[in-house]
Parts: structure tokens; sequence; C-alpha cells
């Protein structure tokens, strides 16, 4: 008898967590009008780092190779799907494929900022965008993973 109330205690006590933890989830969601505003920050910050990333690569140790056109590609890449994430969602509500997308070009990104050691202005500006499009991504459930990398921010 006494096991049986336990096992009653147990699994209400596991539902009630469940219940607050999904109430907590909903609170915390980020409500469309702040995510589209959050989308139209990443896009308008893809540009100025777009120039900035060209034109350190420049001044790299891969400039004139091309690896340097590739990444510039990235940069011009990343730019388009930040445009093509916003547009869809202020269309359909939805953009996930699109932030998914971004997001591994983002990582891509990320490790040549890393690996080149390039300008602070660079830097300074991808690790504002990269702050942005985290939030982007945990908004529509899209894992980010070169923020967990060792030495990520």
């Amino acid at each position: 008898m006494v096991k049986r109330r336990l096992g009653y205690v147990a699994v209400v006590a596991l539902l009630i967590s469940i219940f607050a933890a999904t109430t907590a989830r909903a609170q915390s969601r980020i409500n469309d009008k702040d995510l589209a505003r959050l989308m139209q920050n990443v896009k308008d910050d893809a540009q100025p780092f777009r120039k900035s990333f060209a034109s350190a690569l420049k001044k790299s140790t891969i400039r004139g190779t091309s690896q340097e056109k590739d990444a510039r590609g990235l940069a011009d890449t990343f730019a388009k799907q930040s445009k093509q994430a916003l547009d869809t969602f202020e269309h359909k509500r939805k953009a996930e494929d699109q932030v998914a997308a971004m997001v591994d070009t983002a990582g891509q990104i990320d490790s040549l900022v890393n690996q080149l050691s390039l300008s602070p202005t660079v830097g300074t500006q991808w690790e504002k965008l990269r702050t942005e499009l985290h939030q982007v991504a945990e908004a529509f459930n899209v894992p980010d993973s070169y923020r967990s990398r060792p030495g990520a921010a």
C-alpha cells in the first residue's frame, strides 16, 4: 500500500515537473514581432560584415587563392540567406529551413574567422552576428553546433 502511494506521488511529481518545464519554455519564447526584428538585425549586420570580411581576407594568409574566393562566397551566401530567411518569415511566419541553412553557413564562416585571425573589426562584427543568429536559431529550434566548440563564445 505504501509503495503504491509512493508510485502515485512519483507520477504526480513527474507530471508537475513536465508541465512546469513546458510552461517556462512557452513563456520564454520570443514573439513574432521581436523575432522579425532580430532577423532584420542579422540581415542588416550581414552586409557590413561581408565587406569587412572580404577586405580582411585580402590581407590574410589565403589572399589570392581559391580559398579566399570561397570564403568571400560564404559571406555573400550568408548575406543572401539572411535576407531570404527574413522574407520567408515575414510572408509565412516559418523559416526553419532557411535558418538551418544560414546556421550551417555561419559554422563555416566561424571556422575561417577563428583560423585566420582576421582584424579586430571583423571579429567584433562576427561576434555580434553570432549572438543574434544564436537567438534566431533558438527561436526556430535549430541547433548551432559551432557555438558549443571549445573557444566559441
